[in-house]
């Protein structure tokens, strides 16, 4: 579960973080951590990857875990998994290639540092 990524909430009519939207559902209906949390992966299981309901890595604006969509929407890989085929195949730097995978879907990474 990574709180700083975008999901699709209310049939998509709500995009807000993720942990914003456990937040609510802490807040509105007293759930625990843990029951919010399968809540917001249930809402948009395709964004959520969940490791045993422990966070997931989070290097700044970017989360390793996502599910991002490549090469014109054909790949959906994790998007860790596409920044260290950047990293292999080009030989670019953590940054660099977090940058590329950034630039490659930009409606679901999130931008800001």
């Amino acid at each position: 579960f990574c709180e700083e990524c975008t999901g699709s909430f209310s049939e998509g009519k709500l995009r807000v973080k993720c942990g914003q939207r456990r937040e609510h559902l802490m807040s509105k209906y007293g759930d625990s951590k843990e029951k919010a949390t399968e809540a917001v992966v249930a809402m948009d299981p395709i964004k959520c990857v969940t490791k045993d309901n422990q966070d997931l890595s989070y290097d700044g604006a970017f989360c390793e875990e996502c599910t991002g969509s490549f090469s014109e929407g054909k790949l959906r890989i994790k998007c860790g998994e596409r920044r260290q085929h950047f990293m292999n195949k080009y030989g670019n730097s953590k940054e660099k290639a977090i940058d590329a995978v950034k630039k490659e879907d930009p409606i679901n990474c999130r931008n800001e540092k």
